[in-house]
């Protein structure tokens, strides 16, 4: 709220360990020297306001007045208890939007950045290590004139490196805010000088052995026998964390697609992880956001909170050669393309991971259906939601950036005005096409994998309620069986004083009992016996048809006779006296001009005239 002074004042009424999906997880402003010497809560993030100007006096009619409207909001904010519970905390109602590089916030949002400058050009590349304290210094030089793009890669959020940053290449307010809020939307946002792009980064990460062998140690010997899934622990005092890493990098604590995406329910959050779809593999899908700026000057500044790593190496090895198109092209806009592209392919494992679950389940489901299969479909239709969710996005952000494309400058335009303009070069544009079929795939996999789930579902309960209907038929078949014998059963086996009937032998029974037996289950099963007597005839007149159908194509088939094969010359055409023979020595058949060439048996005799060109040799024939 707006107070007098021109400060905010917000306070949160959540506990600091509710909320440990993301690090920037509490959000606070304060006033006085007071507040400041309170210590913030795990993880929160303090927000100070400072002007320049006192507190409110309270001597001054001003003050007084201020002060009365603060109470009043005060005693307003008391009765709006029922939000709070479910209020954001990142987020102060009714604060001015975005985050000033330029005005004095203190923040308690610090981690320990990896910062990789890279400046080069067609002939020459330096590479400079920066940490949190040497990146002032660094970007008070100037950029060497020879270097066409820089590209500045952070690995982790600090306040003062965001800060530093954005006073350097002036950045827009509501592009910082969006930097540090690690929830964003995945867009494109295009300012004056700058773009932003925000991008949802999702890995495939092998889980820590560790904590999978205490999970295994404390299932005893009920749950692994008959295989229940693991509930959630009554006795945690903490939201424990996940730890995991990727091929070739150490073990950092990952935010899992079940938390990025979950909601203030830590207790399903909780069960959803443990009961994952790749969790029985030692497997996770790591989600974090990625932060991507394109400058007019060929300037790229990406912001990764902890997977840079698997990205920058093999864009690092593109650029150490001059021969590769990343480096001969010196545009930045390819730079933010090989991020993306980086970005969709960490996208495939996961999907190959996924594809290889839903494969053994669905050979579980052909071999042994199990309503217990349900409960592992459904987690994994719910992991493909999410999944989906997270790439869709991908596709909007490919089309954005082509529908910016950067022509090229023209002999006599503004130079100013072409270099004042961010788009993406037409090379770019090329390649990010590609990079757009990739991302189609992605998607149209996943929706086919959600599919599949869906259809094995259904046929899960299809099965087991065709079961349930073939043992009720087989207990009404045996029930109307055995109806009639009951029923003379106990008729014979009352206490008659006079029954002539059990003056017989048991034969008398059965003479009985089979008529009865016989017309019982011809009135009681007359409609199945119709049904399977009409099914019979059907079946034979389609069959009959068929024969019909078969003989008549046999008796259409073209036949053909294979005869012994002939060798037939054609030679030029010669007198009466140099005929050649009809049959030469060595077999073959020569046929005299103006002969009749005698066929098969039963297809009669052709005539053929031969004519010849002169000189050239070729054969006409004319029947």
């Amino acid at each position: 709220m707006m107070t007098a002074g021109g400060r905010y004042h917000h306070k949160a009424s959540r506990a600091a360990e509710e909320d440990p999906t993301t690090p920037i997880s509490r959000v606070s402003t304060f006033e006085g020297a007071d507040d400041r010497q309170r210590p913030g809560a795990p993880g929160e993030v303090r927000i100070s306001f400072d002007n320049g100007r006192d507190p409110v006096d309270d001597s001054s009619g001003t003050g007084s007045t201020g002060s009365a409207r603060r109470r009043a909001f005060r005693r307003r904010g008391k009765r709006m208890t029922a939000s709070r519970s479910y209020q954001n905390p990142t987020k102060i109602i009714g604060a001015e939007p975005g985050i000033s590089a330029t005005q004095e916030i203190d923040l308690e949002l610090y981690a320990r950045c990896e910062i990789t400058c890279v400046d080069y050009g067609m002939e020459d590349m330096i590479t400079t290590e920066l940490i949190n304290e040497t990146l002032p210094e660094f970007l008070a030089r100037p950029r060497p004139k020879w270097a066409t793009v820089r590209w500045i890669n952070v690995n982790g959020l600090s306040w003062d490196v965001i800060k530093c940053l954005g006073r350097y290449k002036a950045l827009h307010r509501l592009a910082i805010e969006d930097i540090m809020n690690t929830h964003s939307r995945s867009k494109t946002d295009w300012y004056s000088d700058h773009v932003l792009i925000i991008m949802t980064l999702q890995k495939l990460v092998h889980l820590d052995n560790t904590q999978e062998e205490h999970k295994k140690k404390q299932r005893n010997w009920f749950h692994t026998l008959f295989d229940v899934p693991d509930g959630v622990d009554s006795d945690d005092d903490s939201f424990p964390e996940v730890q995991g890493h990727s091929e070739g990098t150490d073990t950092k604590t990952i935010q899992t697609l079940q938390r990025y995406h979950g909601g203030p329910n830590y207790e399903r959050i909780l069960f959803m992880e443990r009961n994952s779809s790749l969790a029985q593999k030692d497997y996770a899908v790591a989600i974090e956001q990625c932060s991507i700026f394109l400058c007019d000057d060929n300037t790229v500044i990406s912001f990764f909170e902890k997977s840079a790593d698997d990205i920058e190496p093999p864009i690092m090895a593109r650029l150490s050669s001059t021969n590769t198109l990343l480096r001969s092209s010196c545009d930045g806009s390819m730079v933010v393309q090989a991020i993306i592209d980086a970005i969709v392919d960490l996208c495939f494992p996961v999907i190959h991971a996924y594809q290889d679950t839903i494969g053994e389940l669905e050979l579980s489901v052909l071999t042994d259906t199990s309503l217990h299969d349900t409960q592992r479909l459904y987690i994994l239709t719910s992991e493909l939601a999410l999944l989906k969710t997270t790439i869709q996005p991908l596709t909007g952000i490919i089309n954005a950036l082509r529908d910016h494309k950067r022509l090229p400058a023209k002999k006599g335009s503004n130079t100013i005005s072409q270099l004042a303009f961010v788009g993406i070069s037409p090379i770019a544009h090329t390649y990010l096409g590609d990079v757009q079929d990739h991302t189609i795939v992605l998607l149209e996999t996943v929706e086919t994998m959600k599919r599949s789930a869906d259809n094995l579902t259904d046929y899960i309960f299809n099965t087991v309620g065709n079961l349930q209907n073939e043992n009720m038929r087989q207990l009404t078949i045996v029930t109307i069986f055995f109806l009639p014998l009951t029923f003379l059963t106990g008729y014979f086996g009352m206490n008659f004083t006079e029954f002539k009937g059990i003056e017989r032998s048991d034969a008398f029974f059965w003479y009985l009992a089979v008529p009865i037996g016989v017309t019982t289950m011809l009135a009681l099963l007359n409609g199945p016996l119709i049904r399977q007597v009409v099914k019979l005839f059907r079946r034979r007149q389609i069959n009959k048809v068929r024969k019909i159908r078969e003989r008549q194509e046999r008796k259409n088939r073209p036949r053909l006779k294979l005869n012994a094969a002939r060798r037939f010359i054609f030679g030029p055409k010669g007198t009466e006296d140099n005929k050649p023979s009809i049959r030469q020595a060595n077999g073959d058949m020569v046929i005299p001009e103006h002969e009749e060439l005698s066929m098969p048996s039963g297809s009669g005799t052709i005539a053929r005239d031969m004519a010849f060109d002169d000189g050239s040799g070729r054969i006409t024939i004319e029947p």
